[in-house]
């Protein structure tokens, strides 16, 4: 009877939250019921699994969270695929590094039933209570008092054998100060697990001797147990419109003591397709990346990266291959007759993107998001490497992690379809503006200003500059360009301040002595703004290198060690930063907005209308002071406050921005060109410049310093990816560059602009011809017909056809020269 009755209630509460839209549930969908839907989604919940289905009400094509049925994996796996977390958290944290394990939702709650459910606005709840079940030393009283022994004695049937178990485990210990005996456990380490369970059973099946007994025992004897870990993780599955809203409120996570969180896996086999499917991953590695569905590169290591990056304050003396960022929290996964992209919405800062082909550890292509909640490092202790301390961030994120899922049903949407459905999200929320494009293609045209150098006074070695290019030679330089035809000039003058390129600290600006003057400076500058051109001194704002007009001890991030963190320079042959004068200090985010205020005074005495900021979008961090821990998600907005400011008061060029500093950003340069060349990926597109453009001008990296690529494959990446054409010029000879001992300045040996500012204008003459056909139009399609092949379409009509191999290609009637590209521009009827 009372079945009936939850059962009616229930039916009861389901009515009250699904709609009068009235999805009926068919023969595939048993086991679940309907929980919400709008005019286009169902949202079905199985209560056994706490598995999800999504409906489109219009194809009536299904999406699961988990894969319930997967057939090759082994146990972990297996119960991976069914889960909606994977937790792991510290088990052990006495031991270095501190021992931690991981467990899934499934195998640890679901199997369990340690799980609620409710039922909320649009969707569901579930608490998970994540541990393992089984019995452990602990779960037994260390002491039990002897006369309770007795009595355990007589309300039991022990047999010959559970009397010598028992006896060989515990043994009558007279107590100091105590007028009981007791019996002591006392062979902790060496019980079984089928042994402990049977001494579980042994004491506490005949009701006689109770958990209270148990910690009244333990406590005479001065026994401190220990529990099995536990976590209490909750999640919500809500429909908003199209979309599925996947929510961790990290606040409510809670785990037993001395088991805290190390990272959260969030629903691992969402973004999934069998080995059957065909279709593709996309990961935002660098500018865009497509893995192939059961592309049977078993051998490569699979695709790991994290969000904005390494936090750079951990492991900060070590190496870091030169890798691009991630900028874009997104995701996706392309199947045969649908696609469904993953946006993080809150927590991308502590997120790492992880992906992998069918056939490593089973059926199922899939990618992944992984979140640290705490990222620990192992430190040296007293400068002895050999012996370590993990050590981690007191500030804790206590926000939600939010991933919003938005599936697109039509079989035929690709990965242009997933840019412009993720610009449209940016703009819709205000992490992304609109502008109208220029007449002519911008040109960006770095100038090396002061090179950071070591001169020496009687062999004594000391930290100086020598001038590539003085204020003077710069304005040489900008006037011949613009006679050879270049426009639009975005001119970056890097190294005009003191110490040169690597800049000292922005409160003492001043320019670099031998530059040249302040007016000639500020004519420079009103030269370019007569010409209808941008000028933008280059700095780094987030770091200095100098300890001059600067405190490391008092206001430089400070590693987990106590150490201010520096800016190393690493030589690429031996992986080991060099030790040369010129290293930096990360300025710490307590002293961020200090700093800016102050530097933007100084600023004022100029007449400059724009900055280059090399660092401030790109390179986040925190500060791990003893007392104050501020972990690098909770000092983005910082940085954002700090570009806001700026931004208000001069149009801002980013270097490589992340994401948080899109909106504060005019123009952006030396954006990805490529992927970051993992074995596992197969393609690269130009996702990120798809969904910048519209937005702000942009370029990749200057295309004489990475002469090794070729001007003409060079050229076909701008045609395809719509990016201007960069460059960089100096006016001395390379020798200028030699024994600077600094790695960042080797590709400035190609710098001289008598070698490249006429192959600089031809390339600019192509590109803007070509910029000025779809300056105001859109990508309407991308076709990668080989893997060097690839045809781009507007939607004004004009298709440009790109050959990045060593021959000649055939597309149709169309003969695309080696290295080279057509464009053509349908003729209206």
């Amino acid at each position: 009877m009372r079945r009936i009755i939850w059962f009616l209630l229930m039916a009861l509460v389901l009515s009250l939250f699904v709609s009068a839209y009235a999805y009926e549930l068919r023969a595939e969908d048993e086991g679940f019921t309907l929980i919400s839907e709008n005019e286009t989604k169902a949202l079905l919940f199985n209560e056994k699994t706490t598995e999800i289905r999504l409906v489109d009400l219009e194809t009536g094509k299904a999406w699961d969270s988990s894969e319930m049925n997967g057939s090759q994996g082994n146990r972990t796996i297996k119960s991976l695929q069914k889960s909606a977390v994977q937790a792991t958290f510290i088990t052990n944290a006495q031991t270095s590094p501190v021992t931690t394990t991981a467990m899934d939702s499934y195998t640890y709650s679901v199997s369990n039933e340690t799980f609620e459910w409710q039922l909320i606005e649009n969707g569901v709840e579930i608490t998970y209570t994540i541990g393992d079940n089984a019995y452990i030393i602990d779960d037994l009283p260390k002491a039990i008092r002897v006369d309770k022994y007795q009595k355990i004695i007589e309300n039991s049937d022990w047999s010959t054998s559970q009397k010598k178990d028992f006896d060989a485990n515990y043994r009558a210990v007279p107590q100091k100060d105590s007028e009981y005996e007791y019996m002591i456990r006392v062979k902790d380490d060496s019980l079984s697990a089928l042994l402990i369970k049977k001494l579980y059973e042994m004491i506490f099946t005949s009701g006689v001797y109770t958990q209270e007994d148990l910690l009244e025992d333990n406590a005479a004897v001065n026994y401190v147990r220990t529990y099995s870990p536990k976590i209490h993780v909750t999640v919500r599955y809500q429909l908003d419109g199209d979309d599925l809203v996947f929510t961790v409120p990290c606040a409510s996570i809670s785990t037993t003591e001395g088991n805290e969180l190390v990272s959260l896996n969030a629903l691992p086999y969402m973004l999934t397709a069998d080995n059957t499917q065909e279709g593709y991953i996309f990961v935002p590695d660098g500018s865009g990346a497509l893995i192939s569905l059961n592309n049977q590169k078993l051998s490569a290591t699979p695709y790991l990266m994290p969000v904005y990056g390494s936090d750079a304050l951990i492991n900060a003396d070590d190496y870091v291959s030169r890798r691009t960022d991630v900028a874009l929290p997104v995701v996706a996964i392309k199947r045969t007759d649908s696609s469904m992209m993953g946006i993080i919405e809150k927590g991308y800062e502590m997120a790492t993107i992880s992906a992998n082909v069918s056939g490593h550890s089973d059926e199922f292509n899939r990618v992944t998001l992984t979140f640290a909640i705490r990222n620990i490092e192992n430190v040296a202790l007293a400068g002895n490497e050999s012996i370590t301390s993990s050590r981690y961030a007191d500030d804790i994120y206590q926000g939600d992690i939010v991933i919003r899922y938005k599936w697109l049903t039509d079989e035929n949407a690709n990965y242009l379809d997933f840019a412009k459905v993720y610009r449209e999200y940016l703009l819709k929320g205000g992490q992304l503006n609109e502008s109208e494009a220029d007449e002519n293609a911008p040109f960006f045209m770095e100038i090396l200003g002061a090179v950071n150098k070591d001169k020496f006074i009687l062999g004594i070695p000391y930290q100086s500059t020598v001038q590539a290019t003085t204020i003077d030679q710069a304005k040489e330089i900008y006037e011949l360009a613009r006679e050879k035809g270049i426009d639009n000039i975005q001119m970056i003058y890097s190294g005009l301040f003191k110490g040169g390129i690597k800049n000292a600290a922005l409160t003492d600006l001043a320019l670099d002595s031998g530059i040249g003057s302040e007016k000639a400076l500020n004519e420079l500058s009103e030269l370019l703004s007569k010409n209808g051109d941008t000028f933008y001194p280059g700095v780094y704002w987030g770091r200095v290198y100098t300890e001059r007009d600067f405190k490391p001890l008092k206001n430089a991030s400070r590693k987990h060690d106590g150490d201010p963190a520096m800016v190393y320079t690493f030589g690429e042959p031996v992986l080991k930063h060099s030790r040369t004068n010129h290293q930096g200090y990360y300025i710490s985010p307590y002293y961020l907005e200090e700093y800016t205020d102050e530097a933007l005074d100084n600023f004022e005495e100029f007449d400059l209308t724009g900055i280059n900021l090399f660092d401030l979008g790109n390179t986040p961090i925190g500060d791990h002071k003893r007392k104050e821990n501020l972990s690098r998600i909770h000092a983005i907005g910082v940085f954002e406050d700090a570009l806001e400011e700026i931004s208000d008061e001069y149009e801002l060029m980013l270097d490589k921005p992340l994401l948080y500093a899109f909106k504060f950003a005019d123009s952006a340069t030396n954006l990805p060109r490529g992927d970051n060349g993992f074995a596992v990926t197969d393609y690269s597109i130009p996702f990120i410049q798809w969904v910048l453009d519209g937005s702000l001008n942009y370029s990749s990296e200057s295309w004489n310093t990475e002469s090794y690529m070729g001007y003409e494959n060079q050229l076909l990446w701008a045609l395809e990816s719509k990016s201007a054409p960069r460059f960089t010029f100096s006016y001395e000879k390379p020798s200028i560059y030699a024994n600077t001992e600094d790695v960042d300045y080797m590709a400035y040996y190609s710098s001289q602009y008598t070698d490249s500012l006429d192959i600089a204008a031809e390339m600019y003459q192509i590109y803007n011809d070509f910029y000025k056909q779809v300056a105001d139009a859109e990508v309407s399609e991308h076709v990668i017909l080989d893997g060097n092949v690839r045809r781009v379409t507007y939607d004004n009509g004009v298709t440009v056809y790109l050959n990045y191999s060593y021959a000649d290609a055939l597309v149709g009637d169309v003969t695309v020269p080696a290295q080279s590209y057509v464009i053509e521009k349908e003729v209206a009827p």
